[in-house]
């Protein structure tokens, strides 16, 4: 089930009649045409619960100084943000859905995905399950998860020294998890529904599945022994060490370093529940050799950075986003635990997508490279209503020759010849006339700005020269490979 969740601008705060044609709100972030922001705002990403119920992003350093012009970008401004209460909404709706299936159907098996703030959005819906003495769902993931252990000193920077604690965050999180993994539900038995064992409809594998040891199936045309593992009660942590957004100094969440044996001198890892697993997903080459996903049997200690390495080598990253205050370190020698179990067949970690691979290339010696892609539609349109269009511009200018009886309609002047060429277009397709000169043969030669939309296929189409491609962040690596 896709759920869906987000921010909606109240009605009379959407701004409508932009030049460029893409609603926004109050503080200018670019909507859909419902006036909604799918997710939410990227820069309202927390690394705990208790600041979804707080105010949103203030897009001020220090409370004066303005992040937009110090790293802002075409596809994500540091805007400000409305307050995140949208997020506590969306895990209340996120535990409705799971009660209701509860209800219904209830030993029906519901696993939930999370990514990025979806993962936060699904553990305080847990909060609430518990709360409401509601089961849990089966089974979670959570990928590329910004939820962090640390105290930032960048995060406390932006919150003007009001910052969760260590301690409090790691409590919130072992009451979730150990919510979760308290009572399986036993029922179904994966033996019951073996297709051996099951009369007529409801068995969910084949012939060599017996929900339980000595399975087979085929992979890649081989035929593969695996034990099958019944995974209810657990959670599954995915984390990306090349994750350029979770990593960025005030975030330093554990979907970029996983989560350690120790914190601050006290334990970690081994505080929270047995059926918590962590599977690293990572482009790093040891030994000359690519670090294969489900390869180690666990619990395997893997370190996050040996001597030479670098945390964000090779990444294509300029000087200044690798710089303490914009990005975070891995701590040389620092190993995390591997608990995750055996995958049948050990897999290649892929980020590549539908990008293109650059600098350093695939086969750099430590095995990170860059990834640039064209935009998809939404960032382009975000770019358009930041800036990467401007109505009078002249630098992506046309020229086209236009019947004198269109062109010439109202008058023979510019105003009256752009009147004609706009009539009943919507916004984002009207243009800006800068000259216009009748020919012998009935025709106008008009020299016009691009329209918003031209100005967006350009950008999704990368450009002549793919100056409009961006690099990838690895952010959405994992859920974008399709393997």
């Amino acid at each position: 089930i896709p759920f869906y969740w987000g921010f909606r601008e109240e009605e009379k705060h959407i701004i409508k009649d932009a030049p460029h044609g893409e609603w926004m709100d109050r503080n200018r972030n670019r909507l859909d045409k419902a006036g909604t922001l799918e997710g939410g705002h990227f820069v309202n990403a927390t690394t705990n619960l208790p600041d979804m119920w707080g105010k949103g992003f203030n897009g001020k350093l220090f409370g004066f100084i303005s992040l937009n012009l110090l790293a802002g970008e075409l596809t994500h401004p540091l805007f400000s943000a409305p307050g995140r209460r949208y997020m506590v909404l969306a895990a209340m709706r996120l535990a409705m859905l799971i009660r209701i299936i509860r209800k219904r159907y209830p030993n029906d098996t519901v696993n939930v995905v999370g990514h990025s703030q979806g993962t936060l959005i699904t553990l305080l819906a847990h909060a609430f399950l518990n709360e409401d003495k509601v089961r849990p769902a089966d089974g979670v993931v959570m990928i590329n998860s910004p939820y962090s252990l640390r105290e930032p000193n960048m995060e406390k920077l932006q919150g003007f020294g009001a910052q969760q604690t260590a301690e409090a965050r790691l409590a919130t999180l072992d009451a979730i998890l150990k919510f979760i993994a308290a009572a399986p539900n036993p029922y179904p038995t994966l033996s019951s529904i073996a297709l051996k064992n099951c009369q007529g409809y409801g068995a969910i594998g084949g012939p060599g599945w017996s929900g339980g040891s000595a399975c087979e199936t085929t992979i890649d045309a081989k035929r593969i022994a695996f034990n099958e593992r019944d995974n209810r009660g657990s959670v599954y942590l995915y984390f990306t060490p090349q994750d350029q957004t979770v990593g960025l100094a005030n975030v330093q969440g554990i979907g970029w370093q996983g989560v350690d044996e120790q914190l601050y001198g006290k334990p970690l890892r081994r505080t929270l529940p047995l059926s918590f697993h962590q599977r690293i997903f990572t482009l790093r080459k040891r030994g000359g050799e690519k670090e294969l996903i489900g390869l180690h049997t666990p619990p395997h200690a893997y370190p996050l950075l040996l001597q030479g390495e670098d945390t964000w080598e090779d990444t294509g990253l300029p000087c200044l986003q690798r710089m303490s205050v914009a990005r975070a370190s891995l701590e040389q020698g620092k190993s995390v635990m591997l608990t995750a179990p055996l995958l049948p067949v050990p897999v290649e970690t892929n980020f590549d997508a539908d990008g293109t691979v650059v600098m350093p290339g695939a086969d750099s010696n430590s095995g990170v490279y860059q990834i640039k892609d064209k935009l998809a539609p939404i960032d382009a349109a975000i770019a358009i209503s930041n800036k990467a269009w401007t109505p009078e511009s002249t630098r992506h200018s046309r020229l086209e020759a236009i019947d004198e009886a269109v062109a010439f309609k109202h008058g023979r002047d510019i105003g009256s010849v752009q009147k004609a060429l706009n009539e009943g277009k919507e916004i984002s397709e009207t243009t800006h006339v800068f000259a216009a000169r009748a020919t012998d043969d009935g025709k106008v030669l008009v020299t016009r700005s691009e329209t918003p939309y031209e100005a967006r296929m350009r950008l999704q189409s990368g450009g002549k020269d793919k100056e409009h491609e961006e690099a990838l962040s690895f952010h959405s690596a994992i859920p974008n490979n399709p393997e």
